[in-house]
């Protein structure tokens, strides 16, 4: 997912933000790219990200979403799918294909939507910012493309991968801090 129109950090598109000279985009795609079990698939743009479409409108799997927002933007790439998808967000830059992988290990033992999870005491101990609930949500599923209501597995990955999650200027500083130190 990269046409999120960045509000929180000013506007900047977050897909072409950069962390160890590499944008947050390519960093998620290396990622995927040397994944064991997921293949990548599409690439979710839209008119709220103008530089990232330009750019990667002619990669492969590119797709024009409405910019509706994440979740509907999400659904509208589901409803598209005869397969299951894992979505993951281009604002997760330490994103590791291990995470990945686990992730899809996870929705295989059960074939149900799967969420990843990151406990807020980790995810604030580490400098990101939290909404204060004992868990929250990653940013990364994996969904299944049928129209009837499913229930939802979560998993609780706690490292640094899922807790960066780049929505503000002190996620922002936390990432360059995690990156700075070797991670």
């Amino acid at each position: 997912m990269a046409g999120g129109r960045g509000t929180r950090l000013g506007g900047r598109e977050k897909p072409l933000l950069n962390l160890g000279g590499e944008s947050f985009i390519s960093r998620v795609l290396r990622a995927v790219h040397t994944s064991d079990l997921v293949e990548p698939e599409h690439i979710c743009l839209s008119h709220n990200a103008p530089r990232t479409l330009t750019i990667f409108s002619d990669h492969p799997g590119a797709t024009v979403t409405r910019g509706a927002g994440f979740h509907e933007d999400m659904r509208d790439l589901l409803a598209g799918s005869d397969r299951p998808l894992m979505v993951l967000p281009s604002d997760m830059p330490l994103l590791t294909p291990g995470t990945i992988d686990a992730a899809a290990e996870a929705y295989l033992l059960t074939g149900d939507p799967l969420s990843v999870m990151v406990t807020s005491h980790f995810k604030g101990r580490i400098g990101f910012e939290t909404r204060g609930d004992p868990v929250e949500h990653s940013g990364i599923n994996v969904l299944n493309p049928v129209e009837t209501p499913q229930i939802e597995g979560r998993i609780l990955i706690d490292k640094p991968g899922t807790a960066c999650n780049v929505n503000t200027e002190r996620d922002l500083e936390a990432a360059r801090r995690l990156m700075n130190s070797g991670y």
